[in-house]
């Protein structure tokens, strides 16, 4: 179905005062009372404030921490796909309104998403599992009706990119070669029973398999960029 079929709804964002934020659940509470979800949302905040014990932790407060500026959850930082879809189109618009804000995270932040949030300068700290964090504000965004970015959402990474100097996404010339790519699975949990087979065959078409996991998220975007023609399978892992 193409995009245009789609319509995304503006994305508000969200400073909130005297809140409490539960940072292993992305939950935020006003007193006794869950608000709803800095991170991405699939359930009911307060189902998933109880399931999560999410609200356990605000009551008992055994462990809590205060900041003087505005924090916000980072979010899913574990998955390549949500990171990239979900995750980092609402870190770039808070980063947008809130230059200073400061990201939290529970869990040790994987290779691909530091090197990502890294290279587009976006502050982010890890804090001890449990934690709940009072701050001048919390911030939060509206959550995404899709599973993927809206065309606005690209073309704002696209125009981060390029300020930064990372990336340079112009047309290529007309007169080059053809390129095509395998992206391979070989190294994955979820490859094709087949996969070395595939790859020998496509290896004979002039189709060059790589690793994405070996390259960084703007080498990344640069090799799909010089590429004419994408071979993979349809999933992410």
């Amino acid at each position: 179905m193409a995009a245009e079929e789609y319509s995304w709804p503006n994305r508000y964002l969200w400073e909130l005062h005297n809140v409490t934020l539960d940072v292993t659940s992305g939950y935020i509470f006003a007193r006794n009372h869950v608000l709803d979800t800095a991170a991405n949302r699939y359930r009911s905040a307060r189902d998933a404030a109880f399931i999560s014990g999410s609200a356990r932790r605000i009551q008992s407060a055994t462990k809590s921490k205060q900041y003087a500026g505005e924090v916000a959850t980072l979010g899913d930082t574990h998955h390549h796909y949500h990171f990239l879809v979900e995750t980092l189109p609402r870190i770039l618009y808070i980063v947008k309104h809130v230059p200073d804000v400061k990201f939290l995270k529970t869990q040790p932040v994987l290779r691909f998403a530091k090197e990502t949030m890294c290279a587009l300068g976006v502050s982010f700290e890890v804090v001890p599992e449990g934690i709940t964090v009072t701050a001048r504000s919390i911030i939060t965004t509206d959550q995404s009706p899709y599973f993927w970015p809206s065309p606005g959402e690209i073309k704002m990474l696209q125009e981060e990119l390029k300020i930064r100097g990372l990336i340079n996404l112009e047309k290529k010339s007309d007169t080059h070669d053809l390129a095509r790519i395998y992206i391979s699975r070989s190294r994955s949990r979820r490859s094709a029973t087949n996969e070395s087979d595939i790859e020998s065959v496509l290896k004979d078409h002039g189709v060059d398999p790589i690793s994405l996991q070996d390259f960084s998220f703007v080498d990344q975007l640069q090799i799909v960029n010089n590429n004419d023609e994408i071979i993979g399978l349809l999933g992410l892992e």
